[in-house]
């Protein structure tokens, strides 16, 4: 029973054993508020640029095609006037030779043209003039022919062909009297008979002649005087076709003349225009240096290269360069200028004078100082930039255009000013622009309003509200003890 009693008043007792061992609550993190050295550092990337540049490139007028035997690696040293690139010219050389033979020909071509046209244009109504009188000849010949002319014609061939007939009864008459007339002779004497041998040969011969004449004056009859009507009727129609021609189209082809010979002359200068721009493509394709210095392929933009990737397989043999843009820089060594990126939030810490030093990427332990020259206002593809001058010291001849550094600047700094983790200060939940902290005072949390000013990494300043030797809260509290 004693024993169940004192287990009781043991169980009694745990409540209170519990409530005496229970630990106490972790006082908040707090810092104390001390004036010291504060900074504002600004880091940029950027890039060393030529302070003096020049780019070169082949913009031709005429001529689409760069081919070249051989060009200059980049990174090459050269002097003003160095070839850049030995071009392949045989194909523009063969274009101006076919060009100077085309204008050559053109040019006698033009030069005809400029006699002729002179020449028909006196002559047009010369022409016109003999049109209208050939169609009044075949008309008057028509007109004759119709009306006398072919009867007249018709009539003398009967006429010739009875006179051929007649001739032939007169022959055989005057034999048949002669041999009547020798007959009553008993001896026929040798002059008669040469006489009567004669006769009657031409009686022979007229009885061949008389039978063929009478088949071409048949004919003449039958054929030749229709197709002579025929060849009149045609002609006096050609006349008049000829001389409606002429009126309707020698205009028309003297206006033409006129145009062909403008078009001639139209060739011939363009021809001219372009085998000038040929001769001076031919003249620009071997490119030269501007000036001495370090060739490189492409262009420098912004700091960046651009233009490397399709300049630089294009320097072989028989490789084509592109056209319409810049194929090599020449940089001169020094002065190098440093072309630096800067975040639009940085753009108020930034002024031309302002002193900073750069870094360059593949010298870490090398400090180069440096001098805001201009601040872009105004994004340039996307970024704000700036230009800075540098001053590379002896140890810094690697350094040339091309590489990256980093720039580091201070663009505010103060030597006894109050700066506290940023995290210790809070924003107003009604008003973002008031900001306050937590002091901690005999034990209290109070609320205190600051005046902010910078802030540098995970610090920020204190320009009103907390002094030297204070202890403030780095956190809220739980359960504020008042403000």
């Amino acid at each position: 029973m004693r024993r169940h009693i004192l287990t009781l008043a043991a169980l009694l007792a745990l409540p209170l054993a519990a409530e005496e061992a229970k630990p106490e609550a972790p006082k908040p993190a707090t810092a104390t508020v001390s004036k010291a050295p504060f900074r504002v550092d600004l880091s940029l990337e950027g890039s060393f640029e030529a302070a003096q540049s020049t780019e070169v490139s082949y913009r031709p007028e005429a001529w689409g095609d760069l081919k070249i035997l051989k060009g200059l690696a980049h990174g090459t040293p050269v002097k003003s006037g160095d070839a850049l690139v030995t071009p392949d010219t045989r194909a523009i050389d063969e274009a101006i030779g076919d060009l100077e033979r085309e204008l050559a020909q053109g040019q006698v071509a033009l030069g005809k043209a400029d006699l002729e046209l002179p020449l028909l244009e006196k002559a047009a109504p010369l022409e016109l003039a003999a049109a209208e009188r050939a169609k009044g000849i075949a008309d008057e010949e028509l007109e004759h022919f119709t009306r006398t002319g072919r009867a007249q014609e018709e009539a003398m061939i009967q006429v010739e062909r009875d006179y051929g007939r007649f001739q032939l009864e007169s022959e055989e008459e005057e034999l048949r009297q002669l041999e009547k007339m020798y007959k009553a002779d008993d001896l026929v004497e040798e002059t008669e008979e040469i006489v009567l041998k004669r006769q009657r040969l031409m009686v022979r011969l007229f009885r061949i002649i008389t039978p063929i004449r009478d088949a071409i004056a048949q004919r003449a009859l039958d054929v030749g005087i229709p197709h002579k009507a025929q060849d009149l009727a045609e002609a006096a129609t050609l006349a008049g076709l000829n001389l409606e021609r002429l009126r309707a189209f020698q205009p028309k082809d003297l206006m033409l003349k006129r145009t062909e010979l403008d078009k001639l002359r139209t060739n011939q200068q363009k021809g001219a225009e372009r085998l000038g721009k040929l001769k001076a493509d031919r003249e620009g394709m071997t490119l030269k240096a501007p000036a001495a210095g370090i060739l490189y392929h492409g262009r420098c933009d912004k700091g960046k290269w651009s233009g490397e990737d399709a300049v630089t397989p294009s320097v072989q043999r028989g490789g084509a360069l592109p056209l319409q843009q810049v194929l090599f820089t020449v940089l001169q060594a020094r002065p190098l200028v440093v072309r630096a990126i800067v975040p639009e939030a940085s753009l108020h810490d930034l002024k031309p004078g302002m002193k900073g030093r750069g870094i360059p990427a593949g010298w870490p332990d090398l400090r180069i100082p440096a001098t805001v020259l201009t601040v872009s206002p105004y994004p340039e593809g996307g970024a704000f930039t700036a230009r800075l001058a540098v001053e590379l010291p002896v140890e810094a001849g690697p350094v040339a255009a091309g590489m990256s550094c980093t720039l580091r600047f201070s663009p505010y700094a103060r030597t006894d000013a109050i700066a506290v983790a940023s995290k210790a200060v809070f924003d107003d939940e009604m008003d973002e622009d008031r900001h306050y902290v937590w002091v901690q005072k005999d034990g209290r949390s109070l609320r205190r309003d600051v005046k902010t000013g910078r802030k540098s990494a995970d610090r920020t300043e204190i320009l009103e509200g907390l002094a030297d030797g204070e202890e403030i809260l780095l956190e809220k509290p739980a359960e504020p003890a008042g403000k």
